[in-house]
């Protein structure tokens, strides 16, 4: 292959990816402009390396397309620096990489996930927030243990009542109350155990 050949394919090829001219570059470094970020056009305005100062550069995309029904959106914060990268042609530019992001949010078919700064919202959060399993468990064994008292105090009272007995069938009041009296007080509740209600695979 001859020189002239070989220059010629370079040229081509610097002019194919946009790298014909000194002043352009396939990647770039930026700055988002505080403000500029589109969450319904999903692009923002960033400050590119190339810029003049005063003249940053609007339309930068966050996404490969709009309206993303699968995948994740990646929001840059305000003054996060960002690589962006010229798309299919000159002035087309989107990030590729980011050190500061505002919020994340990813959609895959009816499930979505949102994550920023306040915290983490799953299928729009209508069910409230996720359970605390050691302060659930707090509660629940309050509670169980307050049922085991009374079930103590119920065999407590029953056995007093044992010798008494009713006039109309001269049953004592103990046997009158039947498993009330001797069966439900003597099936004492276990404590509820965080293992036995958390998913391990699953941690907040």
């Amino acid at each position: 292959m001859s020189d002239k050949t070989s220059r010629q394919i370079g040229d081509e090829l610097r002019r194919i990816t946009h790298t014909d001219r000194k002043d352009r570059f396939p990647i770039s470094t930026g700055v988002v402009q505080p403000g500029t970020t589109d969450g319904m056009a999903q692009t923002c305005t960033v400050r590119l390396s190339t810029d003049d100062p005063s003249n940053p550069t609007p339309g930068v995309m966050i996404t490969a397309k709009l309206n993303v029904t699968d995948g994740v959106v990646l929001y840059p914060a305000d003054n996060s620096t960002v690589w962006v990268a010229e798309v299919d042609g000159d002035g087309n530019w989107g990030i590729v990489k980011y050190t500061g992001l505002a919020s994340v949010k990813v959609q895959l078919g009816g499930t979505s996930i949102n994550i920023n700064s306040d915290g983490i919202t799953i299928n729009g959060g209508g069910n409230d927030g996720l359970v605390n399993v050691n302060p659930l468990v707090g509660r629940l064994n309050l509670i169980e243990g307050d049922i085991n008292n009374l079930k103590t105090a119920l065999a407590a009272f029953a056995a007093a009542l044992a010798p008494i007995t009713t006039p109309m069938t001269g049953i004592s009041i103990a046997a009158e109350m039947g498993a009330l009296a001797t069966t439900y007080p003597a099936a004492v509740l276990t404590e509820t155990n965080a293992d036995e209600i958390k998913d391990a695979n699953v941690t907040h």
